[in-house]
């Protein structure tokens, strides 16, 4: 779905595969998505689309065995 250029903040909600290889990507680690995790990163862009795993950082994965 289309998001404005610069969007203070994004929640991606997905399911596995996917969700677990996009924060790999983004995060350049081997990360495991369990379920009801979250992913937080953050990064300086001006427009949505420069987004990719030279440009963000990875700050926490948070799981609901590990809060």
């Amino acid at each position: 779905r289309a998001l404005p250029d610069n969007p203070p903040t994004v929640l991606i909600v997905g399911h596995n595969p996917g969700i677990t290889e996009l924060v790999c990507r983004l995060s350049d680690e081997d990360q495991e998505m369990s379920t009801s995790a979250l992913a937080h990163f953050s990064w300086s862009i001006k427009d949505w689309s420069e987004i990719d795993s030279g440009v963000v950082k990875f700050r926490s994965l948070q799981t609901a065995d590990r809060t």
